[in-house]
């Protein structure tokens, strides 16, 4: 009798060794939806048609993907990255520029916690997985804005070192997805390049940019090989996104000076280069918006001046207490004036209609389907897409992109009733 216990026992302890050792890395205990959402700052729509990465392009014809993705207003790093992970316009989610003037506390912001506090109940992506309780767990490999608490709570898996190793980053991705006692269902990754590029080395048609899409394709092939090797290609869905493209600004040709059209004591001034968010001094403000109306409407002015209840309802800009008094945008290519230098680079900001501003999207994996041409569409749609699949329940702040419109990449979309909002008018600005 006890020799017939004792193999019993050790028969369960063998399956159990077996079980835990010889099962792939890539499966996970709580068989939750995998899901990558891999963002390449400003990878413009067109890059992947310049023959320096091929990975990518096979990827895209074989996934589902439009020709391009509309970001939103203003076309920056941090408002739309925002909005990807919320699914909100920047007058929500109240990132309305990557630096800004909070009249509240009197003060420029920054990266910093209190630029994605503007409203205490949008709550990202990545901490919406978690609270969703199910052993959904999350990881952030250099988001914007994952680093700072959300209703205090960060990631379980959080690393913002953007001078680390492409390669040291995707094997602890990997590792966050296939961790034994804690496996990540959602992992949101941030990779600096081609942006950097762009700004820094002469612009999208530069040397320095093709050298930036040859590491990208280094990073993609790499991604995909260490998929493999830890058995979790069957399982796991991938977004690769961008956020807005680029476009060449030839300094100090291009330059809007301000002081040309009014004293610029009269007014603070924040918001990067291709706009300016003008808040007039108390007392000022007609005298202000009267000068820069008159400025904007000279023969070269090569800017727009609007007051707050002008801004284009297409910007989605204007129905927020940080939202300027005067709002300025640059005519693509050109740059108000700030900090000088007398070579090319490149620049975006500017309004997303812009065929230049155009971002990126594919997905792929087992949830997509295969060789689907989309229709374009806004970056606050991947939102309740990526809330579907990851099995969370509705926002206490209702995205404003909708279910509907890329449900139907989906391998098993479920019918969903369509949404009465009118889809934004967009005109397509084509330029040299």
């Amino acid at each position: 009798m006890i020799h017939v216990k004792m193999n019993g026992l050790l028969f369960l302890f063998s399956t159990f060794f077996i079980v835990y050792w010889c099962i792939p890395r890539g499966w996970s205990f709580n068989n939750n939806t995998l899901l990558l959402i891999c963002s390449f700052d400003g990878f413009r729509y067109d890059y992947v048609y310049q023959n320096v990465t091929p990975t990518l392009l096979n990827l895209k014809k074989k996934g589902s993907s439009p020709l391009y993705m509309n970001p939103i207003y203003p076309s920056l790093t941090m408002p739309n990255h925002a909005s990807i992970s919320t699914g909100l316009y920047a007058e929500t989610h109240g990132v309305l520029d990557n630096k800004l003037y909070d009249k509240k506390t009197d003060r420029v912001l920054y990266y910093e916690a209190d630029m994605y506090h503007y409203n205490d109940d949008v709550v990202p992506l990545w901490i919406q997985n978690e609270k969703a309780g199910g052993g959904r767990t999350s990881g952030c490999m250099s988001w914007p804005g994952c680093e700072f608490k959300y209703q205090d709570s960060l990631p379980t898996y959080n690393f913002r070192q953007p001078f680390s190793s492409w390669e040291y980053r995707i094997d602890l991705m990997v590792d966050w997805f296939t961790d034994q006692e804690n496996p990540a269902n959602l992992v949101m990754a941030h990779f600096e390049n081609p942006d950097e590029a762009c700004h820094l080395l002469g612009g999208p048609d530069s040397k320095g940019v093709n050298e930036a899409l040859s590491e990208i394709e280094d990073i993609v092939k790499y991604m995909l090989k260490r998929f493999e090797e830890e058995g979790l290609q069957s399982r796991l869905n991938i977004m690769f996104v961008s956020d807005h493209g680029c476009v060449r600004v030839h300094q100090p040709d291009y330059i809007i000076y301000l002081d040309e059209y009014v004293d610029k004591s009269l007014y603070i001034r924040s918001g990067e280069s291709t706009s300016a968010l003008i808040y007039p001094i108390e007392g000022k403000e007609a005298e202000v918006l009267e000068a820069l109306k008159k400025g904007s409407q000279e023969k070269d002015s090569h800017f727009t001046t609007y007051s707050r209840p002008e801004i284009p309802h297409r910007f989605h800009f204007k129905n927020c207490d940080r939202t300027p008094p005067i709002l300025l945008t640059a005519e693509l290519g050109y740059l108000f004036d700030g900090d000088i230098f007398n070579f090319e680079l490149g620049q975006h900001g500017y309004d997303p209609k812009h065929i230049q501003m155009k971002s990126f999207f594919l997905a792929i994996g087992p949830l997509f389907k295969k060789n689907v041409q989309m229709d374009p569409f806004e970056n606050i749609h991947i939102y309740p897409l990526t809330a579907y699949i990851l099995g969370l329940p509705p926002p206490a702040v209702p995205p404003n992109g909708t279910l509907s419109v890329l449900q139907g990449i989906l391998t098993n979309p479920v019918p969903v009733k369509k949404s009465n909002t009118r889809k934004p008018e967009e005109t397509l600005i084509f330029r040299a």
